[in-house]
């Protein structure tokens, strides 16, 4: 474990980094085998207001890379996994804060002799919680890591695991979905093979709830299934067997058949993809690429304007890569590359056309990165001879300030590039807008306030809150729509920061919560509406003590107002928790006016709303 930066980072930024250029690199030469094997961009850890990118390599090390370095790669930190690494792209995700520091954190599965989940912190790289699979036998391999559903309701997103057998069959073999604080089992399903992956996917049985669905083989490895488990109850609910002996690639697609729940698509070692209904695991369509092995699918935006997302697989042996459409099964374009794409990632648009777009990597004997149109397949740039086998690939956020989206790529022998996506991005740049509401915002003490995010994002998904209930600076919780209790009288200023990748925004409004001592009288002026002769107002006791006595006036403002412009009244009482009307019931003018509630109390309380109309003659219209 070593949080460390090797160099400063620069603020050397150009305003011309065309498709290509490199913006940054680093080599890897810590072991005997230092092949990157998984890249993900990360929300920003060192206050540069850039994302980061974290790299799993062959050497057992997880590394957290600068995005926002210049020349030479710099490394915030590294996390060192005794005798394990990650196998794959799918052994990397980056999930919510767990911790509660205000930073994403980061979980793995890793391969090799440690066979564990472990999940890390996102800012510092210390351990938060450790899953070890040799609890059975001598453990299994973890090809998939899953964080995209809170399976147990405490508003801290799970992690689902897919892990392999031991060499005796006493291995876990297994789908785990663990409890994403803590890392202990929620549920677990033995798949009866070894399993090589697993999603969270929307509820298809009907309850509520998130479910999942793993791709696994049989205990000979020589059947391929996918299976549908319920996410409540951990049980199978369906199974589907393919001719390929595996099943590697699982991806959540729309809904295909029209029952209204989203399906899934698949894909085996004989280079077959099925569409599945969701439900009940019955085949909805179905497409040979070939005799290729089908290792991952990679979820792309909408490339052939159906208004489905696609699917990029990234697969063996074949010597072309494609987009399959995420509704019909069909391929949608294929282009010949320079060998086998085995890597693949999807970049929001570099090309200028609104459309997202392709990055591939091939490997073995031509080494080649593509820079690919979604729409057509067709190349961008020309591709990029990268020198070794290309073992990981991503599309990380903006880091030169041009708006376009970066390659990073991790080569056999080591080697990471970061290459400029260049400058012919979309014009539409991820975007955050925070906003939340509180219910109720005022009472007294203790009031429990519950929060809710309405924060929107475009080109981009909201995966980090950060709340400050009382403006101290502090971050109360992490929680997308927590709960807070204020145990003492005061008014209360609340803000919420919402992050996601290339974007963040934060809100604050100022004396939002108000906390009135126990005991207290409290009045609050509802909806104000007009009419026909007459103008109405809802008052609410939100106090804790009944009103026994209040004053209130309406008075108009403004325009030509001949009738009604001073009323005033009393209104003897108004019990804890309920309502009353006071209104002006003679009204004549013409023009537009303010109108102002007042209610005040013997002892002292007094509330005020104001909202503005147009008076017609007798009729008042309130303008909202």
């Amino acid at each position: 474990l070593t949080p460390a930066i090797d160099q400063p980072v620069s603020n050397n930024r150009k305003t011309d980094y065309p498709i290509g250029t490199i913006i940054w690199q680093y080599q890897i030469s810590a072991g005997y085998d230092n092949s990157p094997k998984a890249i993900a961009a990360i929300p920003d850890i060192n206050g540069d207001d850039i994302d980061d990118v974290v790299i799993c390599s062959e050497d057992n090390n997880i590394r957290c890379f600068s995005g926002g370095a210049i020349g030479m790669g710099v490394v915030l930190w590294t996390h060192n996994i005794y005798s394990g690494n990650i196998y794959s792209q799918k052994g990397l995700t980056i999930t919510q804060d767990v911790n509660n520091d205000g930073y994403n954190d980061v979980v793995v599965g890793a391969t090799g002799g440690a066979r564990l989940i472990r999940c890390i912190s996102g800012l510092d790289a210390e351990t938060i919680w450790t899953h070890d699979t040799h609890e059975y036998g001598g453990g299994g391999w973890v090809y998939q890591v899953d964080c995209r559903y809170d399976y147990n309701n405490d508003g801290v997103l799970d992690v689902l695991a897919a892990t392999g057998d031991d060499s005796t069959g006493t291995g876990p073999k297994r789908a785990y979905c663990l409890n994403g604080l803590t890392g202990v089992s929620i549920w677990e399903f033995p798949l009866g093979g070894a399993g090589f992956s697993v999603i969270g996917v929307e509820d298809f049985t009907g309850d509520g709830k998130p479910d999942a669905v793993s791709g696994c083989t049989n205990a000979a490895q020589t059947i391929g299934y996918a299976k549908g488990i319920n996410g409540a109850t951990g049980t199978q609910v369906w199974s589907f067997t393919t001719p390929g002996s595996s099943v590697w690639a699982v991806e959540q697609i729309d809904d295909v058949n029209g029952d209204g729940i989203s399906d899934v698509i698949i894909g085996d070692f004989l280079g077959n993809i099925y569409g599945l209904n969701a439900t009940i695991g019955t085949q909805l369509f179905s497409i040979s690429i070939g005799p290729a092995i089908i290792t991952r699918f990679e979820k792309i935006g909408d490339v052939n304007g159906d208004g489905h997302p696609d699917i990029i697989p990234a697969h063996s042996s074949i010597h072309t890569t494609q987009i399959i459409d995420g509704y019909t099964g069909s391929i949608v374009w294929s282009h010949p590359v320079a060998d086998q794409p085995w890597n693949v990632a999807a970049s929001r648009d570099v090309s200028g056309d609104a459309i997202d777009d392709v990055f591939v990597g091939t490997l073995f004997q031509n080494n080649y990165c593509y820079f690919l149109s979604g729409v057509d397949g067709s190349e961008i740039t020309s591709p990029i001879p990268y020198g070794e086998a290309v073992d990981a690939i991503a599309a990380i956020p903006d880091v030169v300030d041009d708006g376009s989206m970066e390659m990073v790529v991790g080569g056999r022998n080591g080697k990471v590039v970061c290459y400029s996506g260049g400058l012919n991005a979309s014009s539409s740049p991820p975007s955050i807008t925070a906003d939340f509401s509180g219910t109720p915002t005022e009472g007294t003490a203790p009031l429990t306030v519950q929060f809710t995010d309405l924060s929107t994002a475009v080109n981009t998904t909201i995966t980090s809150w950060k709340w400050d209930f009382d403006d101290d600076g502090v971050i109360d919780s992490t929680q997308k729509d927590p709960e807070w209790t204020y145990e003492t009288e005061g008014t209360y200023t609340v803000s919420l920061k919402v992050s996601g990748l290339g974007a963040s925004d934060t809100e604050r409004k100022e004396d939002y919560i108000m906390v009135l001592p126990p005991g207290a009288f409290n009045v609050t002026i509802g909806t104000i509406t007009g009419g026909l002769l007459r103008v109405k107002a809802e008052v609410l006791n939100t106090g804790s003590l009944d009103i026994t006595d209040m004053n209130w006036s309406i008075v108009l403002s403004g325009g030509l107002v001949i009738l009604g412009r001073n009323t005033t009244g009393t209104t003897s009482s108004l019990p804890v928790g309920e309502s009353a009307a006071i209104e002006s019931r003679a009204l004549f003018g013409f023009g537009k006016v303010s109108i102002t509630v007042r209610v005040e109390l013997p002892e002292g309380q007094i509330a005020t709303k104001t909202v503005d109309g147009t008076l017609l003659l007798f009729f008042l219209i309130i303008r909202n």
